[in-house]
């Protein structure tokens, strides 16, 4: 209940936590009844496992939604598993996207950890790196990774970005079938 002791009428926005646990896979339904006691504002519902309430040093990709590519073993990925992308194979989506972990305002810089298999053009794309909020509708950075900016070992590709207001940060992988690629996941770090 959302009583003033929960949410003070203080005019700013608050995060209220309700624990939950499931035995099996369910359907959730999410609803706020409205008393029409006092104004209120809801923003957004955003539902984390246990103990993931918070930024996380390194967000793998094998643990990450992905709309393509393949899970593989390897072992200097830090989960030792990575997702592949293979060209000719896997069409040009995302093998990355999430996690959706809330930020204050600032600047940051995100730092993609991706490797490449075989030897591609120096200026073939690999892929399209992408930070966005609002579930990838407003981009807040963005760089193109080609053959000549990656290698047999996984390489970090920086891509800077500022939050003007706290938001959900999704990073994302989208494959662009230049050449086949590993990706390990993404960090974020504060610049400021």
């Amino acid at each position: 209940e959302l009583t003033p002791a929960v949410l003070p009428d203080d005019g700013r926005w608050h995060d209220v936590a309700l624990a939950f646990w499931l035995e099996e896979v369910a359907p959730l339904d999410l609803r706020t009844w409205f008393s029409g006691a006092a104004d209120l504002a809801l923003d957004v519902v955003l539902i984390n496992f246990a103990g993931m309430e918070h930024p996380q040093t390194f967000y793998p990709a094998s643990r990450l939604w992905r709309q393509t590519g393949e899970l593989v073993a390897d072992q200097r990925a830090p989960t030792g598993l990575a997702v592949r992308g293979r060209a000719g194979w896997h069409p040009p989506l995302y093998l990355m996207h999430g996690p959706q972990q809330t930020y204050e305002p600032g600047r940051y810089v995100a730092r993609y950890s991706l490797a490449v298999e075989g030897a591609p053009p120096p200026g073939a794309r690999l892929a399209s790196l992408v930070v966005a909020t609002d579930l990838g509708r407003l981009p807040l950075g963005l760089a193109q990774v080609q053959g000549r900016d990656l290698g047999q070992d996984y390489r970090q590709i920086a891509v800077p970005f500022e939050l003007k207001r706290r938001a959900e940060l999704g990073l994302r992988v989208r494959f662009e079938q230049g050449g086949t690629i590993r990706v390990a996941g993404a960090s974020v770090e504060r610049r400021d």
